[in-house]
């Protein structure tokens, strides 16, 4: 293998060893928040619950997964859950405020304005099999105006 090849080879065997996990694994279970911070990097957000933490790691815009790392009174991982399902769609309604709709899906990672009233599209990619994305319109006083799907990004090209 020539020089230069090994360098380039030895930098991106390197980077992989510095890449955090892109999702939760079995072994965080029961591990404290440091060794969730050392897996997966910083969250998203944190919301606190009654009973504890939760840790958002929304993998938006290349990754189709919001997962919530549950976190007990102690700090130790009870659980994990990626909430971008229809079931937490459906939960979604007209005239929630954009703060309940962070807590049951996440923030989003890709947001455009959708019309001149300053209202902007909230897009949510998530695991599906016809490559749809879902959608929530919030207005400009943080409420949800409406909700939806459409095709993914990377999906228009087969829809022409």
């Amino acid at each position: 293998m020539k020089p230069v090849c090994k360098f380039i080879f030895s930098l991106w065997v390197i980077s992989l060893g510095a890449c955090v996990n892109f999702a939760p694994h079995v072994g965080l279970q029961g591990q404290d928040r440091q060794a969730v911070l050392a897996s997966l990097g910083p969250p998203s957000q944190e919301q606190s619950t009654t009973g504890g933490a939760i840790l958002v790691y929304a993998r938006a815009p290349y990754g189709k997964s919001t997962y919530f790392v549950r976190l007990d009174a102690q700090g130790r991982v009870a659980g994990w859950e990626d909430v971008l399902t229809p079931a937490n769609f459906e939960k979604i309604s007209v005239g929630m405020g954009s703060g309940e709709v962070e807590r049951l899906i996440g923030p989003s990672k890709i947001m455009r304005t959708v019309n001149s009233r300053g209202h902007k599209a909230w897009l949510y990619p998530f695991h599906n099999s016809t490559c749809q994305i879902f959608m929530v319109e919030v207005s400009p006083q943080n409420q949800v105006v409406g909700t939806g799907h459409g095709p993914a990004p990377e999906c228009e090209s087969f829809a022409e």
